[in-house]
């Protein structure tokens, strides 16, 4: 029996989206957007329904996590209740927004009534697109924006058409499944329903501009009450939670590969380019940077759609050329972040000004804006051939095919899904075995040590810690980015810094464990300690095992010695000769109990010891044996005077120290993040868009921080630090 062509055309696609997917690294998960939608999908949508997380990051007002309600939650949650392994899952997930994204074409093909059959290259041509390649294996939630783009364009050129709510409700829909985990990349995709309005009734006069604003109205209305479960949550967070767009990437660091060139390409996000010692953050990256004839493909799709621009006549031809106007300007207006753009001076003035600008400093994700509009060209250009010149068509469209294919040639060699996040589907068994004994009361928390700029062990990178995923209980861990309260993130960094730098006192982390609220110590010992420098295995487990003053013996989990630095960074110096001469065995994992535990939540009404500092000073106290659970703890610049008269009547002590600096502060790293103490009038400090400092005492107190004197002279450095740490 024969296939109609639309029928075989849909099966082509699905081919192409789903089948060199499942062939690429069976059996192995990627670090994609959340470690937990693997580990335990229902827990995600358990903690999503709330904005407060007491289970992560010794409490947090959480961002954005509501909007794994859906769409991508219920997703993994279902894959999992059907018995789908976690991988294939993956794949179908990335598979279904590559279909999603090139049905959304041959669906707008037909909305905007072009001619011909040009369509299923057009789809193929955004479907395929190398732009998903820098978001899909870590962070492929950012690409729910771009499938729904030709959806949501369709949907509202109809909403025009018509008086119905149908269209406007099914918009609501679409843009509430794309925005709530990202609203920026909704409000990028939003400009191209925008922009429709302006040429259908100013340029093509299809309507009238009192129809076109109840249309607008009725689109607003449906998308404002379709996204209010999300945007609501998103308020909150804004306004009680930690400022995670400042500790995260700069408008700099944006502008940086977001060139035109790179646009034209499909490509241009930042992360794309990025890399650290160990190898290139997107493993395909490689090749479209280094390999002529990749590089040579991408400019030739990019001029068969600049020729169709310049030779296709048809009635929408100015909308297109609107949607890639507005796409491209956007994405490289902050390109060189020296002297931008018009539209980038408004950006990078936006992004530096207000919380708002900031959370469209990402402004590369405009960039399907641009793409949808360049497939369409393509895709009337082989229309346009196939009218004219039938035979010459039967070649230019087949070629064309294959220099999309080759363009993606990712999908293909099985780097689409990338190697430099991937980790097998079954958990190390020393990991399960100690989650199992962990697993218990949820009166106390779990501290996880030493801290790591992201979680990558010898086995796999997770990006996301793992011990959320498989225990029911509060996990605490140091993360690049502190999103508990100030006050405990600062704690929490002063402990693992010492643990980071080699010169923590192993018979502190007790006492301050017991602060933090933690029953538990997990050393985690099989990370690849050379990737970020962390503390060496070995000289952990021997400086634990030796005193364990406030904690328990340790129990060891997973084999002896077995984690060894790469040969290329083999970290041949003192400390590892040291280890070699002294002992260099260790376990992958390691469990102390806290023997002064107190639980999360205890209260005291001892005589209260004040301290004048901030985090570091407690763990000093902690060093000294003076941090005392029968004692509150109070900093002294978080009290007003009548506070610190009534603490100091009822026989508090003083404790005096240098902490609490007057100094920078960076989140890009877990060693070396902040910078010299600076002199009391500032006058020596550095503009640095990544400063972003901890205000632990919860106000500005004047003469509360340790500042730095000198006196008859002034000593400056010619240069400090470097664009990731404040390494002298």
């Amino acid at each position: 029996m024969k296939q109609s062509p639309n029928k075989l055309r849909y099966l082509l696609l699905g081919a192409v989206a789903y089948l060199p997917l499942l062939a690429t690294r069976r059996g192995q998960v990627v670090a994609d957007t959340k470690q937990y939608l693997y580990l335990d999908p229902g827990g995600v949508l358990s903690a999503s329904q709330s904005l407060w997380d007491p289970d992560w990051a010794l409490g947090t007002v959480t961002h954005q996590s509501i909007g794994y309600l859906w769409p991508m939650g219920p997703f993994f949650w279902t894959a999992e209740k059907i018995g789908l392994p976690d991988w294939v899952a993956q794949r179908l997930w990335i598979g279904s927004l590559i279909l999603l994204a090139a049905l959304g074409v041959l669906w707008l093909w037909k909305v905007m009534e072009l001619k011909g059959n040009g369509d299923f290259v057009a789809a193929l041509s955004y479907g395929l697109s190398p732009y998903a390649l820098a978001y899909s294996t870590r962070i492929s939630v950012l690409l729910l924006a771009w499938a729904a783009l030709p959806w949501l364009i369709g949907l509202g050129i109809r909403s025009t058409r018509t008086r119905s709510w149908r269209h406007p409700a099914l918009l609501g829909l679409v843009a509430t499944s794309v925005g709530s985990v990202n609203a920026s990349s909704l409000v990028f995709a939003g400009i191209g329903v925008i922009l429709w309005f302006p040429f259908a009734i100013w340029v093509q006069r299809e309507i009238s501009f009192r129809d076109g604003v109840a249309a607008a109205g009725r689109i607003g209305l449906a998308v404002v009450g379709c996204s209010l479960w999300w945007a609501g949550p998103l308020v909150v967070q804004s306004r009680y939670g930690p400022p995670v767009l400042q500790f995260s990437e700069t408008l700099e660091v944006v502008a940086s590969s977001a060139s035109s060139t790179e646009a034209w390409r499909g490509l241009g996000y930042w992360v794309f380019y990025g890399g650290d010692k160990t190898g290139p953050w997107v493993s395909s990256a490689v090749r479209f940077m280094t390999a002529p004839g990749q590089i040579l493909v991408g400019f030739i799709l990019a001029l068969v759609s600049l020729i169709s621009i310049g030779t296709v006549r048809w009635a929408h031809r100015g909308y297109l050329l609107m949607l890639m106007v507005a796409g491209l300007g956007l994405t490289i207006g902050l390109h060189p972040y020296e002297r931008p753009s018009v539209v980038g001076s408004v950006l990078r003035d936006l992004g530096e000004g207000s919380t708002a600008g900031l959370a469209l400093r990402s402004s590369p994700r405009a960039l399907p804006l641009f793409l949808i509009g360049a497939a369409l060209f393509t895709g009337l250009a082989i229309s346009l051939i196939d009218e004219h010149w039938p035979q010459v068509a039967k070649v230019f469209r087949p070629l064309v095919i294959v220099l999309v294919l080759i363009n993606i040639s990712p999908l293909f060699t099985g780097d689409y899904v990338g190697s430099e996040l991937a980790r097998d589907e079954e958990i190390p068994s020393h990991w399960t075995e100690a989650a199992g004994d962990l697993d218990g009361s949820r009166d106390s928390r779990i501290l996880v040590l030493p801290g790591n700029d992201f979680s990558a062990h010898r086995w796999g990178n997770t990006i996301d810690h793992i011990l959320p995923g498989l225990v029911d209980r509060p996990v605490a861990i140091r993360e690049l980015i502190g999103f508990s309260s100030e006050p405990a993130s600062d704690l929490l960094i002063a402990l693992d810094r010492r643990l980071q730098e080699g010169i923590a006192e192993p018979s502190s982390v007790g006492p301050v464990a017991a602060l933090l609220g933690a029953g538990d110590v997990v050393l985690q010992l099989d990370l690849e300690y050379e990737r970020f420098r962390t503390p060496r295995p070995a000289q952990l487990w021997n400086d634990f095992f030796a005193d364990v003053s406030g904690l328990s013996e340790p129990t060891a989990y997973g084999d002896l010695g077995t984690n060894r630095a790469v040969s290329d960074f083999p970290l041949l110096d003192e400390i590892e000769l040291g280890l070699e001469a002294g002992g260099s065995e260790a376990p992958q994992l390691a469990i102390l109990e806290v023997e002064s535990a107190t639980g999360i939540i205890s209260a005291t009404n001892g005589v209260p010891v004040l301290v004048s500092g901030d985090g570091e000073g407690v763990v000093d106290l902690a060093e000294a044996g003076l941090l005392l659970p029968s004692r509150p703890l109070l900093y002294t610049g978080s009290l007003d005077a009548t506070q610190l008269h009534e603490a100091l009547t009822a026989g508090g002590s003083v404790v005096i120290t240098d902490s609490n600096r007057q100094r920078a502060r960076r989140w890009k790293t877990v060693r070396d993040n902040v910078g010299f103490t600076e002199r009391a009038d500032g006058a020596d400090r550095v503009a640095d868009p990544t400063d972003v400092r901890l205000n632990v005492m919860g106000r500005s107190v004047t003469g509360s921080a340790t500042v730095a004197q000198q006196p008859g002279a002034t000593i400056s450095a010619s240069a400090y630090g470097n664009p990731i740490s404040y390494h002298p």
